[in-house]
C-alpha cells in the first residue's frame, strides 16, 4: 500500500465520514508520527480506526462509499497489535488487511485531520501529483530526453486551448473532416499520423457522429475518440497531445516511441517524516496478501529517501508500472530537491488523464 501524505492537498470530499470527532491536541500530520505505547485492537474496520482515533487523539475521516465500492467493507474484520507503533503504521496494517485485491487503500494528514480513501481517489480527487506534473501549460522546463535541465524553449504551449464552439453536429461526418472543423475551431496547428492510425483500422473516412453545444475542443476529440477506442487497449487506442504548440493525433504505440524530459522543483511534494525502525506489526491473516509481521530488525531508511520513494511510487501508479524501466521507457530522478520525469508523450497523456 502507498502512503501519500503532504504530496496532495485534498478538497472537501463528499462521502467522507468521521472515525472520530475528538478534537486533536496538536496538529494531525503531527499526530500519525506519535508512538502509541502498546496498541492493539481487534474487530470491525470502523472499529478498529476508531479506536486509533481515540487513542491518538487525532481526527479521521474516512471515505467509506470509495473503499465499499473497492471492496473493503466497514464490517471487515481486523486486528492489530504493535508496541509503540505510530498511528500512521497502524492505519497502514489496518488498511492492508480490509483493501480488496489491487484496489489499495491509503490516508493523508493535514493540520486538521486524517483521510482515509483508496488510492484511485485520492489521487483523482486531490491537487494529485500527476496533475502537477501533466497539467499545462508546464511551468517546468522542457526538454529533449537526456537534457534535463536545459534551459525552456520559450515554453510552448500544452494544453489545448479553451475555446468553445457553439455547436457540433457530426453524422457519420469523415474523421479527416471532423478533426479539420475542430482544427479551425480551436485555432491551432495540427498534425494527423494517419500511417498510424490505418495500422489500427482507422482512416480518413472513418464515420463518426457527435452532436453537442458548448463543448471544447478537447472535449469533442475526446468523445470521438472514447467512441474510436471502444474496445482497444492503450496502446491501440488513439489520443491527442500538444507538444511543442502543436496538436498531435495518433495511436498509443506511436506516441510511445519519443521521450520529453521535464523538471520541476520537488521541495514541497516532499515530506520528511522521523525515522523508525519497523515494529512488530500483528497483522491478521484476513487478507493473504497481506504481510504477517513487520521484523524489528527491518532496516531504517533515511527521511528523504522514504519521501522519494512514496512520491516516486505515487506518480508511476497513476499511469501503470509499465510505463517504467526496465519495462517502459520512463524514469523518476529527485536530484538536489529537482524531480526529473522523463516520459514518453503517450505516458504523459496517460497521467493528464488520470489527473482528471
Amino acid at each position: 500500500m502507498h502512503r501519500i501524505m503532504a504530496i496532495l492537498v485534498l478538497t472537501a470530499i463528499p462521502g467522507f465520514a468521521f472515525a472520530a470527532d475528538a478534537a486533536a491536541p496538536v496538529a494531525a500530520d503531527k499526530a500519525v508520527t506519535a508512538p502509541l505505547a502498546d496498541f492493539s485492537a481487534s474487530g470491525t474496520l470502523q472499529q478498529v480506526i476508531e479506536q486509533i482515533a481515540k487513542q491518538a487523539k487525532v481526527k479521521i475521516l474516512v471515505d467509506w462509499i470509495s473503499l465499499s465500492d473497492a471492496g473493503a467493507s466497514p464490517d471487515a474484520k481486523v486486528s492489530v497489535k504493535a508496541p509503540n507503533a505510530t498511528a500512521g503504521q497502524l492505519l497502514d496494517a489496518a488498511l492492508a488487511q480490509a483493501a480488496g485485491k489491487g484496489k489499495p487503500l491509503t490516508w493523508i494528514a493535514d493540520a486538521a485531520s486524517v483521510r482515509v480513501s483508496t488510492q484511485e481517489q485520492i489521487l483523482r480527487r486531490g491537487k494529485n501529483v500527476a496533475g502537477t506534473l501533466a497539467g499545462g501549460p508546464f511551468t517546468a522546463k522542457d526538454s529533449p530526453a537526456g537534457q534535463a535541465g536545459a534551459e525552456p524553449k520559450g515554453q510552448p504551449p500544452t494544453s489545448m486551448p479553451a475555446a468553445v464552439a457553439k455547436e457540433i453536429n457530426f453524422d457519420d461526418t469523415p474523421l479527416s473532416d471532423a478533426l479539420a472543423t475542430i482544427r479551425e475551431m480551436a485555432g491551432v496547428n495540427y498534425h494527423i499520423n494517419w500511417k498510424a492510425l490505418q495500422l489500427i483500422g482507422i482512416d480518413k473516412n472513418a464515420p463518426v457522429s457527435l452532436q453537442a453545444k458548448n463543448i471544447s475542443p478537447a472535449q469533442a476529440m475526446d468523445l470521438i475518440f472514447d467512441t474510436l477506442n471502444t474496445g482497444k487497449n492503450k496502446m491501440e487506442s488513439i489520443y491527442w497531445v500538444v507538444d511543442g504548440g502543436v496538436v498531435i493525433v495518433s495511436t498509443g504505440t506511436a506516441l510511445d516511441t519519443e521521450t520529453r524530459t521535464r523538471t520541476f522543483d520537488a521541495a514541497e511534494m516532499l515530506l520528511v517524516v522521523p525515522n523508525f525502525t519497523g515494529p512488530n506489526l500483528n497483522l491478521g491473516t484476513n487478507n493473504p496478501n497481506a504481510n504477517t509481521t513487520v521484523d524489528n530488525s527491518t532496516i531504517a531508511i533515511s527521511d528523504k529517501d522514504r519521501s522519494i520513494q512514496n512520491l516516486t511510487e505515487a506518480i508511476q501508479n497513476t499511469i501503470g508500472k509499465d510505463m517504467w524501466a526496465p519495462t517502459g521507457k520512463g524514469s523518476i530522478k529527485v536530484i538536489h530537491n529537482q524531480l526529473v520525469v522523463t516520459q514518453t508523450l503517450l505516458g504523459w497523456k496517460l497521467m493528464e488523464r488520470a489527473a482528471k
